[in-house]
């Protein structure tokens, strides 16, 4: 049996449409079925990704919040309690004994105590020294370098009649920051 052209184009045809079917029946739902996967493998992947961006930023937040907490709670060290100023004025005789100051008078100024913001108030104390020069300064310069915020208000330094004529006496007013919680 011959075939003829015509006979070619309807095995075509007959082929043709039975791989349509196929494709229809088997691979079209696969295919569908993997870019359904893939469309919601990438929705998945973007959806980690602002996820682990919105926790990474919020990783940094709390890292931030923890640094600036840090900060906050070690600012309000700095300041003096009110409970704490019988303390402060001991160490304040114990600075001077280290540097060689006799504190003669430790004066809190109650009437000079000022609201500031509402989380300060400033309170001013008179501290009369007597020592010489050099102990004086550092008396000073100890204040200044220690833990609790304080400015000294006014400095007179005047020397005391005495044989030796280095011995200086100081009238200090100091501007202690108190805490109110």
């Amino acid at each position: 049996m011959k075939i003829k052209e015509s006979d070619n184009l309807i095995i075509l045809a007959v082929v043709i449409t039975a791989s349509a079917i196929f494709y229809n029946m088997m691979l079209a739902p696969q295919i569908n079925g993997l870019k359904a996967v893939r469309t919601q493998y990438v929705s998945q992947k973007e959806l980690v990704k602002v996820r682990y961006t919105k926790k990474s930023e919020l990783d940094k937040l709390r890292k931030n919040t923890l640094k600036w907490k840090e900060k906050a709670d070690d600012a309000e060290g700095r300041f003096l309690k009110k409970e704490d100023l019988t303390e402060f004025f001991k160490n304040l005789d114990q600075v001077g004994r280290d540097t060689g100051v006799k504190v003669n008078s430790i004066d809190p100024l109650e009437n000079r105590v000022k609201e500031k913001d509402g989380i300060v108030d400033e309170m001013q104390v008179l501290v009369e020294i007597t020592g010489r020069y050099t102990a004086i300064k550092d008396f000073v310069k100890t204040l200044f370098n220690g833990k609790k915020l304080l400015t000294v208000r006014t400095m007179e330094i005047s020397s005391v009649d005495q044989a030796d004529g280095n011995i200086l006496e100081s009238s200090i007013v100091l501007t202690l920051f108190l805490s109110r919680s």
